[in-house]
């Protein structure tokens, strides 16, 4: 099995309890939570650890910080804020994966011709790959390309070249939960 670590930046109890309620049902190992803020979790999602750093040590360094102290040899880590609907034991078996996929702009895009609209494209999906804020590590690769501070998508930046990580093409909706709008979007959401 594995740990799983979710990030939170924001007082999210509601998005941080949805996430380790979906976690739950991949893992019965240690769900580790790392707020910027206090965090409040139901128990009955044992076992949970709140790790709340002195110095905040941002998402990579918490994540590298965990793995040294665990003997777990895989980690799914995602940010509270980031929903992809996906199982995650299915990056098991790819190991050091990061979840890519495709946005889409949430406006409309106009096409003109001079001061004619010529065509109206509604939420178009944008040709590159973006990260989901989805990983699934192994515990070698924290240990020995995450350093003990910075973020994640930081950290990434400067061992890519080198490192062999994967990406997995998530083909679902991406959700980014940025707005109490959203959120109450998200609890209508059923898996």
């Amino acid at each position: 099995m594995f740990e799983v670590v979710i990030f939170t930046e924001e007082k999210m109890n509601d998005l941080v309890e949805f996430q380790v309620r979906r976690m739950r049902k991949f893992t019965d190992r240690t769900i580790y939570i790392v707020p910027r803020e206090d965090a409040y979790v139901s128990l009955v999602y044992n076992p949970i650890s709140i790790k709340k750093e002195m110095y905040p040590l941002k998402s990579g360094g918490s994540l590298c910080s965990i793995a040294k102290n665990s003997n777990s040899k895989y980690f799914y880590f995602l940010y509270a804020d980031s929903i992809v609907l996906l199982n995650p034991l299915f990056l098991k078996e790819m190991e050091n994966v990061a979840v890519v996929t495709k946005p889409y702009l949430d406006l409309d895009i106009t096409v003109l011709r001079q001061e004619r609209i010529m065509r109206i494209k509604h939420n178009p999906i944008l040709n590159d790959y973006v990260l989901t804020g989805h990983y699934f590590f192994t515990r070698d690769f924290i240990l020995k390309h995450f350093p003990d501070y910075g973020h994640i998508e930081e950290i990434l930046k400067e061992i890519v070249p080198r490192c062999g990580l994967k990406a997995y093409r998530y083909q679902g909706k991406w959700l980014r939960i940025t707005s109490p709008e959203e959120l109450y979007l998200l609890k209508s959401i059923r898996e």
